[in-house]
C-alpha cells in the first residue's frame, strides 16, 4: 500500500504558519519512525529502497542544530572517539568501530551533523549496515 499526501491551497503568504507545517511535521515524524523500524519490519527492503524513501524534496524539513559537545559525550565514550580517530587514519580495521555504527547512522540520516552529504553508494552502505544491520556480504549481493 502506499499513502500519498499534499497540500491543497496553500497561500504564498501561509507558508510559515501551524497550520501550512503539518504536512512537514508529519514528514518528519515520519522519517523517524521508519529510520527506527528500519532493523525491525523494513529490513527485507533494498537499502536502495530505504535510501528513496528517506528522500523527500518535495517536503522542506527544518535544519536541526548539529550536536552539541554535550550530546555527543553523552553517547560516545572517550575511547569510543579515539576509535574513530584511529578508523578515519587507516590505523584500525572498521570491525572495531561496527558498535558505533547504528549511532552515527541514526544521527546522519536524521541530520544531527549539520550539512554533511554522501554519495547515494555510501549512503545505502551506512543505511544497510548501520540502520538495517546487514552485513558486508549482504550489501554486497543486494547493491
Amino acid at each position: 500500500s502506499c499513502v500519498m499526501l499534499k497540500m491543497l491551497r496553500v497561500e504564498e503568504g501561509d507558508s510559515h504558519t501551524e497550520e501550512s507545517n503539518w504536512l512537514s511535521a508529519f514528514w518528519t515524524d515520519f522519517r523517524r519512525r521508519f529510520i527506527s523500524l528500519l532493523a525491525y519490519q523494513f529490513n527485507s527492503f533494498s537499502p536502495t529502497l530505504a535510501l528513496n524513501i528517506l528522500q523527500n524534496k518535495n517536503v522542506t524539513q527544518e535544519s536541526q542544530p548539529p550536536l552539541a559537545r554535550s550530546e555527543i559525550e553523552a553517547l560516545f565514550s572517550p575511547y569510543d572517539l579515539k576509535r574513530l580517530e584511529m578508523y578515519s587514519q587507516n590505523m584500525v580495521d572498521y570491525h572495531l568501530i561496527m558498535d558505533m555504527i547504528p549511532m552515527i547512522s541514526r544521527m546522519y540520516f536524521l541530520k544531527r551533523f549539520g550539512n554533511i552529504n554522501l554519495s547515494a553508494a555510501q549512503s545505502a552502505i551506512l543505511l544497510g549496515i548501520g540502520l538495517q544491520h546487514k552485513s558486508v556480504e549482504q550489501l554486497e549481493k543486494e547493491i
